[in-house]
């Protein structure tokens, strides 16, 4: 399966086959441990602030951990990745603004 990815910044790109991956993993236990424990914790705290935050609380969290998000992300790849609607993400920008 191929995914395409674009960078909002300038970014270095490293390919690895999935074979090369899936065959070091499967010889290396820890490290396999290690990735899955890292991958688990980065969707728990993902559903966490799904769950206990509103969509305004999101957008705000999301500002304050990367300021300039607004300066190289469109309100809708915002909106997308916070899962919230695009009136709600131009609407929190623009109340930001006028603070």
């Amino acid at each position: 399966m191929r995914t395409d990815i674009i960078a909002l910044e300038d970014s270095e790109v490293i390919v690895i086959p999935a074979k090369i991956i899936r065959e070091k993993l499967n010889r290396d236990h820890e490290l396999n441990k290690n990735l899955m424990k890292g991958l688990f914790e980065q969707l728990y705290d993902q559903f966490l602030e799904f769950s206990n935050h509103t969509p305004g609380q999101r957008y705000l969290r999301l500002l304050d951990r990367y300021p300039r998000i607004t300066e190289i992300a469109s309100y809708g790849d915002i909106a997308s990745y916070l899962n919230i609607s695009l009136s709600t993400s131009t609407n929190k920008h623009s109340e930001e603004n006028t603070k």
